[in-house]
């Protein structure tokens, strides 16, 4: 299997996207999303802080390419951790997007799914039924570095699919595991797992990330900016995200939820199996600045994983 992502470089963040998503719309199923509701989900992990949250610019590019296929409804959905959501709409202009519905999940009515604990069982969470009850579904996110799976592209960004309250359950335990380290590695591990799962149950059709100007350092919420002045778009989220990483100067196959999604066949994390058109890899790259637990805490995820040690799990 092979997929294709959309990678354009310029000086406008609305345009930049929109170049992204023209260079693969004519692949959209019309009937996908004529009078059908199309939910578009943006990172806004903190009411607080602009450079933490997807740019208003970026879902209004999507939202008028969507447009021209004529959705019955347009429904934005997000989760706020640091804040209120309705907060982050409104300090962020997305109350001032037309015609689109705002929703918080926190607020939502939810159906639950069951994911991985820490201690090796199981738990349920809270998934919002808006989001799984749309008929198509658009991930949105800035590029930032992270403090768990070294970038937060658009697979991440479906953790704000789940209620703000079990967020910590995502890590596997009712506190995030920080410590000892060998605890906080094995905390990623289940985190990744999860993050796959959660996205599996909700399903993305189209991923956008807007790396206009970026995130590094100790993202995804306190990092500093990093302008790098790129889009990418793609109907496989998971190469976009393995694309998007690997101009941020990270490699695919070590990001540990990229890796999993591609082995459970939710799309594509091998760039070589990814067609980037548009822009070259190599030509947008700007390397970020990784968390300051990069190398302690988030590489170690693969001493968990059956297939540790084998030459597709090295990276560099």
């Amino acid at each position: 299997m092979t997929a294709r992502v959309a990678l354009v470089k310029g000086n406008d963040r609305y345009g930049n996207v929109v170049r992204a998503l023209d260079m693969i719309v004519d692949c959209i199923d019309p009937a996908d999303i004529e009078g059908r509701r199309v939910l578009i989900k943006p990172n806004l992990v903190s009411a607080l802080n602009p450079l933490a949250a997807t740019h208003v610019d970026a879902v209004r590019a999507v939202v008028d390419v969507i447009r021209r296929f004529s959705p019955g409804s347009l429904v934005i959905a997000e989760a706020t951790s640091n804040g209120s959501t309705a907060d982050a709409y409104r300090r962020f202009g997305y109350d001032r997007l037309e015609g689109v519905e705002l929703v918080d999940v926190n607020r939502d009515e939810y159906d639950t799914m069951r994911i991985q604990t820490l201690e090796g069982g199981e738990r349920g969470i809270k998934v919002s039924k808006t989001v799984l009850e749309s008929d198509y579904v658009v991930s949105v996110a800035r590029a930032k570095t992270h403090d768990h799976v070294f970038c937060t592209l658009t697979l991440k960004n479906m953790m704000g699919s789940v209620a703000h309250a079990d967020h910590v359950w995502m890590h596997g335990a009712e506190e995030e595991p920080t410590s000892p380290v060998d605890n906080a590695i094995r905390g990623n591990y289940v985190l990744i797992n999860n993050l796959v799962a959660v996205a599996e149950k909700v399903g993305v059709d189209l991923g956008v990330v807007d790396g206009f100007v970026g995130m590094e350092g100790n993202g995804p919420v306190d990092g500093t900016p990093k302008y790098l002045g790129v889009a990418a778009a793609g109907f496989d989220f998971v190469a976009v995200d393995a694309v998007m990483a690997s101009v941020m100067g990270f490699d695919p196959r070590m990001k540990g939820d990229t890796y999993l999604a591609d082995e459970r066949g939710l799309g594509v994390g091998d760039l070589d199996r990814i067609e980037v058109i548009g822009e070259d890899i190599e030509g947008a790259r700007r390397r970020f600045r990784p968390h300051s637990n990069y190398y302690m805490t988030q590489i170690g995820w693969i001493r968990h994983h059956p297939r540790y040690g084998e030459k597709d799990m090295r990276g560099s």
